[in-house]
This record gives structure tokens, C-alpha cells and sequence, in this order.
């Protein structure tokens, strides 16, 4: 039960005061510079992780299993916060524990570096 109660967090279904214009979605992604992946940032709160149930599975054993979270406000605004992660995340080789993103960022989860692009 405490499983689906976590899980239930992250889940958007349902809420559409959360929802967002097609136009201010859409078009940002991130880009797993080490394996070449492109991942379409497609809905307004994105989880990174090592766990199944992520958004964003990243096949590192330096991620935690729910590492980090990309949220997108109204404003169209990306922030990337840190969720507690035993290994921690970088945001262009800083320490990050909440930070706004902007075009060109790089985030460095695990061994994992993901480059942030807004379009």
C-alpha cells in the first residue's frame, strides 16, 4: 500500500488544473549525452529514475530510484529539483538541490549527462 501511495505523487491523470497548452509543452527535451537518447518532455512534471515507474528510466546503478523531477509551470518555466537522491544531481557540475533551466543546461544524475533543450 505504501508503494501505490508514492507512486499516486507523481501521478497527473485527472488533473487537468495541471494541465498545460500544447504550445507550451511540446517542444522541450532532454538528450542523454552519453547514450545518444532523446527524451520528449511531454507532460508538465517529469520523474528521473532508476524505478519502472519513472517517466525517465535511466539504466545507472548511481541513480536513486526516484533521483530527480523536471515541472513545468504555466509560465512555461522548466525547474529540476532533486528528490532526496543518495548520489545527488549537477547542474552544470554544481550541486543542485532545486534550480530553474534554461536552454543548454546540462544535468548530471548518476554517471548520466542529460542536456536540457527548450526547442
Amino acid at each position: 500500500a505504501l508503494n501505490q501511495r508514492s507512486k499516486s505523487r507523481y501521478d497527473l491523470g485527472g488533473a487537468p488544473s495541471r494541465s498545460l497548452p500544447s504550445e507550451v509543452l511540446g517542444h522541450a527535451r532532454l538528450t542523454d549525452l552519453n547514450a545518444g537518447r532523446t527524451y520528449p518532455l511531454t507532460k508538465p512534471l517529469v520523474v528521473i529514475g532508476r524505478e519502472d515507474g519513472c517517466d525517465i528510466k535511466l539504466v545507472d546503478a548511481n541513480v536513486s530510484r526516484k533521483h530527480a523531477q523536471l515541472t513545468q509551470d504555466v509560465t512555461g518555466t522548466w525547474k529540476v529539483t532533486d528528490l532526496g537522491s543518495t548520489n545527488g544531481s549537477k547542474l552544470n557540475g554544481s550541486p543542485v538541490t532545486k534550480a530553474l533551466l534554461c536552454d543548454g543546461d546540462v544535468i548530471i544524475i548518476g554517471i548520466t549527462t542529460l542536456e536540457f533543450r527548450e526547442s
